[in-house]
């Protein structure tokens, strides 16, 4: 009887930490956009997750190309932290015209990428026109 007593409360207490777990870290709720700077257009929609994001603008799309230019800029004071092409990476399922709707967010720790899913992004075309990142950012052009 001790036994099966025991290995309820294990159960139990395995079931409230994995409860927890899902709730609070694993939560995959939408974040949302924080109040836009006055340097950020109106066009422009916020893209990010909890910790950080960037308000990105999509300033035209050449289709047959599948290419797009894209303005992102920083969250919390609206400077202009890159403006440059981005390239499909591939044929991947994306609204060709105005693939913003789709994106998820900016990476630009090991690449300058805007990610749609884990198998589909928009590649930067380097050299960029300009922004922050390319400043402080050792990635090479």
């Amino acid at each position: 009887m001790k036994k099966i007593l025991f290995f309820a409360t294990i159960l139990f207490l395995l079931s409230a930490v994995s409860f927890l777990l899902y709730n609070y870290v694993f939560h995959l709720e939408k974040a949302e956009a924080p109040n836009r700077p006055s340097r950020v257009p109106m066009s422009a929609v916020w893209k990010g997750d909890f910790d950080e994001g960037f308000w990105i603008e999509l300033i035209n799309a050449d289709t047959l190309e599948k290419e797009y230019r894209f303005k992102i800029y920083k969250e919390t004071d609206g400077l202009l932290a890159y403006d440059g092409l981005f390239r499909l990476n591939h044929d991947c399922l994306v609204e060709k015209r105005n693939p913003i709707t789709q994106i998820l967010f900016f990476e630009f720790i090991e690449q300058y990428k805007l990610v749609i899913n884990d198998s589909c992004s928009l590649d930067a075309v380097l050299p960029a026109f300009g922004g922050e990142l390319l400043k402080t950012n050792k990635l090479k052009e």
